[in-house]
């Protein structure tokens, strides 16, 4: 008896607990949260074990650090990162201040989501970009307005993560914001 009752007791636990989201870790900043003053968000996702965001994100940084101040003014940027130093470990916020320290940005730098598991779980990622974690690809960035909504998607890929092209756009978008105001 006490044997069928050491089997049949995680069993329902294991029911009972599928179908249910994991909960997180560890809470995750919300790129939702653009402060009063903005009126675009830029938000990219890398990770360290990127090849492509280490060649594309400093790009960014530059490109920006060549507007003049003015221009930039209601933008802001910030940066996910999705996994720790390799692609299944998790990130952490140490983790992503020093990769963004090592590419020499100035983002603020956040770590995504961690699942139940203790595993990368790409949150942001996949909310804003709507691209299914099977799908994922780095690097990829979102445009957010002032309200928090997705204006603009920038996928993983040599014609869709464009550094020149998501600086425009972003600069574009808080200028539009601006004169709105």
């Amino acid at each position: 008896m006490q044997r069928t009752l050491a089997f049949w007791i995680p069993v329902l636990f294991l029911i009972a607990a599928c179908g249910k989201p994991q909960r997180r870790l560890r809470g995750v900043e919300n790129p939702i949260d653009t402060g009063a003053t903005t009126q675009a968000t830029l938000v990219i996702f890398g990770a360290p074990p990127c090849s492509n965001c280490h060649r594309d994100f400093p790009e960014i940084q530059h490109l920006l650090d060549a507007v003049p101040a003015a221009q930039k003014d209601g933008l802001k940027v910030k940066l996910y990162v999705e996994t720790g130093t390799r692609w299944t470990d998790p990130p952490s916020p140490d983790i992503a201040a020093r990769y963004r320290d090592s590419l020499h940005l100035s983002f603020a730098a956040f770590s995504d989501g961690i699942d139940s598991h203790g595993r990368p779980s790409y949150e942001i990622y996949t909310r804003y970009t709507k691209i299914p974690l099977q799908f994922a690809a780095l690097p990829a960035g979102v445009l957010l307005d002032a309200k928090g909504a997705v204006t603009d998607i920038f996928q993983a890929g040599g014609t869709t993560f464009v550094p020149q092209k998501i600086v425009d756009t972003a600069l574009q978008r808080a200028q539009k914001a601006r004169k709105r105001k």
